[in-house]
């Protein structure tokens, strides 16, 4: 027995002709049954340290891939402004963001996250990285992007690891953006003008599952002072100590409230706004959060 809880069975005999058993015998079955339970405890408990000391090391080497991938600093461009920021969870790393200038026409902003956990959620982030930096320079639309992407990966990666992922496109000449989604949170539009958000999502399925699915995009046209706001799910469904949700609301009043500041100032009232709402409660997945906000 281990704390009242049956880990094994002994069974003693003795032939027909033999003495049968008394009760100094019982004591020392009993007294041999609970060393045995003691020695059953410390190997379970052995194999429990090396358990979670194999789990620390792979979440250790998952976070630091991971925060590779991401960009080491925002670009600033005379078009746009860029802010961000992104908190992880210990032995969660599935989140990715990037922005891309692979064309003078065409300013890419992407987000994704990818279901899972550890090296493998790591190994298809480094996939998606890869795929976006070659096929970004086309001229090809959002969706055709998000299609390549989803050929390119699917069957190459275990069903519990896909990934939804957000693409957004803009072109400084025209101020027109192409937006498509495999999966993922709606974006959100600041429109400076009006002064209202809209919620802008697709129905789709997530990089990764089904080779045929199929990938759309949506053309909008943005003006100076609008804001396009990515974000992740561990964002918006973070807790508090109540069990009460963040919220798209509460994101949405956020940026409200700060749309005539900068991308990076919008980005660290989030920041602030989502730590003071959280508290000291625990993080179940990462939180990111990616701001481009139209200068000229």
């Amino acid at each position: 027995m281990i704390k009242d809880r049956v880990v094994g069975v002994g069974g003693l005999a003795r032939l027909p002709e033999n003495k049968p058993f008394g009760e100094d015998e019982f004591r020392t079955a009993t007294m041999i049954s609970r060393y045995a339970g003691a020695a059953i405890n410390n190997i379970y408990s052995v194999q429990e340290i090396l358990e979670h000391a194999d789990l620390e090391r792979e979440a250790s080497i998952a976070s630091k891939i991971q925060k590779t991938l991401h960009p080491k600093r925002l670009p600033e461009l005379p078009e746009v402004g860029f802010g961000s920021f992104f908190n992880s969870t210990k032995g969660v790393c599935g989140d990715y963001y990037d922005i891309i200038l692979a064309r003078r026409d065409r300013i890419v902003v992407t987000i994704a996250d990818v279901a899972g956990m550890g090296i493998q959620s790591s190994m298809v982030m480094i996939m998606l990285r890869s795929i976006l930096h070659l096929v970004t320079n086309t001229t090809k639309s959002a969706g055709t992007v998000l299609d390549w992407i989803n050929k390119g990966i699917t069957g190459k990666i275990d069903m519990d690891h896909y990934a939804t992922l957000s693409f957004v496109s803009y072109c400084p000449e025209n101020h027109t953006i192409e937006y498509a989604s495999a999966g993922h949170q709606p974006m959100l539009l600041w429109r400076a003008g009006e002064g209202k958000i809209e919620t802008i999502g697709q129905k789709t399925d997530p990089i990764g599952v089904e080779r045929g699915s199929v990938y759309s995009d949506m053309k909008l046209t943005v003006s100076k002072g609008d804001i396009i706001i990515l974000y992740t799910d561990g964002l918006v469904e973070s807790l508090n100590h109540e069990g009460h949700q963040y919220g798209l609301d509460s994101l949405s009043r956020v940026l409200s409230e700060s749309s005539s500041m900068t991308a990076k100032e919008i980005a660290a009232e989030v920041k602030h706004n989502i730590q003071a709402f959280v508290g000291s409660a625990s993080l179940h997945d990462d939180q990111t959060l990616v701001i481009m906000k139209i200068k000229a």
